[in-house]
């Protein structure tokens, strides 16, 4: 793990109200903290100890490295930069790839964002959840789209008393509007409700007092680094357009989370497209249910198990065309169970489907998936627009634990279901 052998005796002379140690666990989570009581030198010590999981200590040590490189990069810039970047970021990494995960890294020089500007006046951007206040995090990512865009309307939707007077006086020096909206009484599975409510008055907003055609929906705690993103959604639009009558175009959403298997499993990380569209998205009907976000992690890792199970049993490219026939219908018939309750990314597209495209026959569930994927939808890269979430440090990397590599939704897996 990256972590030096050292002599215990010389560890044991050195112990002091500073020491620490830390432990890797097989189980990603929970992380706990506790103290270990250590016979030594004829006395004894009471040491705390946190427990890790080994993908969340990788994923620390990675996390420092990479800051060390960068932080030399931001100080002397790209130019002046005297050795192999990549080379000296990867070896100081602990991360284990097996065949079929790759790491993408881009640089930029932040120095250099700054100067980019585009002159986009017909998108607006929602920027909706609690604010996240460690770092700045949603000050700065609205203060850098402001930059990117000087002329795009910007709104960041939120809830009542989540605003500093400080955030106040940004958004007023900074031409984005801050609504402050109550919650919604019943909060859904992991917080559906408050997104749909947070995410449709942002757009509601935009839509009553812009004439903008594209709407972009983002999160307080997740950032796109390229400067460019919006004109690269546009073209996106202009090159693909949808299949069909029922939408006035696709949504573009990213993979992050998103599976090609698990029907209408897309990711709500972000979404864009025309401001009708978008409406319609976010205005399906709420979710009759609380549950809360730490009790939805158990459910999910559960519902995760039991998905993975089922796509594990079930190759459906590996029979003959009777059988898989029988198979894909077996399939069908069981992911049914868990299309809406598999995460709040699944209760939108399936209802926003059932409410604006058409009924879905669960009988043919997961060809029903793939033709809206395929007629409605565009699915990006998270490193194409240089896409941020600090939440997760072991899952950065786009590493879930558990989940079948073939399933993750990608931009080039949906560009093949687009072309099939």
């Amino acid at each position: 793990m990256g972590v030096p052998i050292v002599n215990m005796n010389e560890v044991a002379q050195n112990f002091d109200e500073k020491t620490a140690i830390f432990m890797s666990t097989e189980k990603p989570y929970p992380n706990f903290q506790m103290s270990i009581n250590m016979k030594i030198m004829g006395g004894g010590i009471n040491i705390p100890t946190l427990a890790f999981s080994v993908e969340e200590i990788a994923a620390m040590y990675d996390r420092l490295t990479m800051n060390n490189v960068l932080r030399q990069i931001s100080e002397d810039g790209l130019n002046n930069f005297g050795f192999n970047v990549m080379r000296s970021l990867l070896n100081g990494m602990t991360t284990v790839l097996t065949k079929n995960q790759t790491v993408e890294y881009t640089y930029f020089d932040t120095r250099e964002c700054e100067k980019i500007q585009f002159d986009i006046s017909d998108v607006g951007i929602v920027i909706q959840g609690p604010l996240l206040y460690d770092d700045n995090y949603t000050l700065v990512t609205a203060q850098n789209y402001r930059k990117f865009y000087p002329n795009a309307p910007i709104v960041i939707s939120t809830w009542k008393n989540e605003a500093s007077d400080e955030f106040r006086s940004f958004c007023k020096e900074n031409f984005i509007v801050l609504l402050e909206n109550d919650q919604p009484k019943e909060i859904g599975r992991a917080n559906t409700n408050r997104q749909l409510e947070s995410s449709f008055q942002g757009i509601k907003y935009i839509k009553q007092h812009s004439k903008v055609k594209f709407v972009l929906k983002s999160r307080t705690d997740q950032r796109f680094n390229r400067p460019d993103f919006l004109l690269y959604f546009l073209n996106m639009m202009k090159v693909f357009p949808p299949n069909g009558d029922k939408l006035k175009g696709r949504i573009i959403v990213i993979g992050g989370n998103g599976k090609i298997y698990s029907p209408f499993c897309i990711s709500d990380f972000l979404s864009f497209g025309y401001v009708s569209d978008m409406m319609k998205l976010y205005g399906i009907k709420r979710q009759k249910i609380n549950v809360k976000e730490e009790r939805f992690i158990q459910n999910h890792k559960k519902i995760n198990e039991k998905i993975t199970k089922i796509l594990e049993n079930c190759k459906l490219n590996a029979y003959s065309p009777i059988e898989r026939d029988r198979k894909l219908l077996n399939f069908n018939r069981m992911m049914k169970h868990f299309l809406g309750i598999y995460g709040g990314e699944t209760y939108i597209m399936s209802n926003f489907y059932l409410e604006n495209i058409g009924a879905i026959d669960h009988d043919r569930l997961l060809e029903t998936y793939h033709k809206f994927l395929k007629d409605y939808i565009i699915v990006v890269d998270d490193f194409s627009i240089l896409w941020d979430w600090p939440k997760y440090e072991s899952r950065r990397h786009n590493i879930y634990p558990g989940i079948p590599y073939y399933n993750n939704l990608n931009h080039g897996i949906w560009l093949n279901l687009y072309n099939s």
